[in-house]
């Protein structure tokens, strides 16, 4: 997953973007409520409030790590229970990322000796299903709220383009899921697996 994309005349996206908190007016970041959302943006995340209803919260894609150069914007869901740096979202800050789909490059390998390249641009979506929620954890970075996407290995719809893909949710679990005290390893049994893809 390399972005992904907000159609705002969706109506289940639209209602999503109305709902969201304005930002803190200093921070100098402006959310991205529709068009393709890029590690470093800010966009509408759906997670718990300290009342323990769900909301949706500016938040910036991708954690910045100590001696890293560029944030990192995806975590393994096998190794985010035990990773130091995913276990606290893992344990009890857990989001939604809501999308219309997101963007991934068909990976091939030239047999030239240099490795995986990029090939193609494709949008890749649930079938049947005009809004992909992307499971999430995230943290407090300085003055904001930062998120990474959850991923797991590829469906077979996908599997020509990527080893692995995003988690992504069925509507139904999003509560159970941004739940502080829920089941994550439970809820993640519910991941979606039947993906629909076009060339960008």
């Amino acid at each position: 997953m390399i972005s992904y994309y907000i159609d705002p005349s969706t109506p289940a996206l639209m209602s999503i973007i109305k709902a969201m908190t304005p930002p803190s007016v200093h921070l100098g970041i402006t959310p991205k409520t529709e068009g393709e959302i890029k590690l470093n943006d800010m966009a509408p995340v759906i997670a718990s409030s300290r009342s323990g209803s769900p909301g949706v919260f500016p938040m910036v894609w991708g954690y910045h790590i100590d001696g890293l150069d560029q944030p990192i914007g995806a975590a393994r869901s096998e190794s985010a229970p035990v990773k130091a740096v995913w276990k606290d979202g893992w344990n009890a800050h857990r989001c939604i990322v809501p999308a219309s789909f997101y963007y991934e490059y068909e990976a091939y390998y030239p047999g030239d000796g240099r490795g995986k390249q990029d090939g193609e641009k494709y949008l890749v979506q649930p079938r049947d299903s005009d809004v992909t929620y992307l499971a999430g954890i995230y943290r407090r970075e300085a003055q904001y709220h930062a998120f990474a996407v959850l991923t797991m290995e590829s469906a077979m719809d996908v599997l020509c383009l990527q080893l692995r893909m995003p988690v992504i949710l069925p509507r139904n679990a999003i509560t159970a899921w941004i739940r502080p005290d829920g089941k994550p390893e439970e809820v993640l049994r519910m991941a979606l697996r039947h993906m629909v893809k076009e060339k960008a």
